[in-house]
């Protein structure tokens, strides 16, 4: 099956690929998560062994949710449709190749989509209040640099509702593997 398909997607066609997108929600999430382990650190009291702890847990997990961005944003999937066939490549090399026909769209629904939104701005807006009822500097800082995080995700949530399509792509291991694609794109892949 795969032998009609390039073994690197170099071999192919620029014009016949198609590249997967990214909302930017984990870079977010990351930064805020950075950010509010460097203000715990500069504030002037002691901490407890446990505190010490939770703040280097939360730089971690902060550090490896930015570090997927990253990752993730170096190793986007490209598709090559060859008739009824899709070639899957990562890492600019075949991975598999999957049929067209189990290839499915996923529709977001509609209030999931608002409660999500509803839920950034609310977090936005209390960011934002903390901002500018902060009377330390560095109390303003962080709460200024919390409310552009949550901005940048209702941006990025919007973006991704409404300015891209998620595919399902057959995975072996997964079921099932969503992909993000820009619209228009869809239907390059969908039988």
């Amino acid at each position: 099956m795969s032998g009609e398909f390039p073994s690197t997607i170099q071999a192919a066609d620029p014009g016949q690929t198609v590249t997967e997108t990214f909302g930017w929600q984990f870079g977010n999430w990351g930064l805020l998560l950075l950010a509010s382990a460097a203000w715990g650190a500069q504030a002037q009291s002691g901490y407890s062994t446990g505190e010490k702890v939770l703040g280097a847990c939360i730089a971690l997990t902060g550090l490896a949710l930015a570090s997927l961005e990253v990752r993730r944003r170096l190793d986007r999937r490209r598709f090559l449709v060859q008739g009824g066939e899709v070639g899957v490549y990562r890492r600019g090399r075949l991975e598999r190749v999957v049929p067209r026909s189990g290839i499915g769209l996923y529709i977001p629904e509609v209030l999931n989509t608002v409660q999500i939104v509803f839920g950034l701005v609310l977090a936005f807006c209390a960011a934002a209040g903390v901002a500018f009822a902060a009377r330390d500097l560095a109390d303003r800082c962080m709460a200024g640099l919390a409310s552009a995080v949550f901005a940048s995700a209702v941006a990025s949530s919007v973006r991704t509702r409404h300015r891209c399509d998620i595919l399902l792509v057959p995975h072996p291991k997964l079921g099932s593997r969503w992909v993000l694609l820009p619209t228009g794109q869809k239907g390059r892949l969908l039988a």
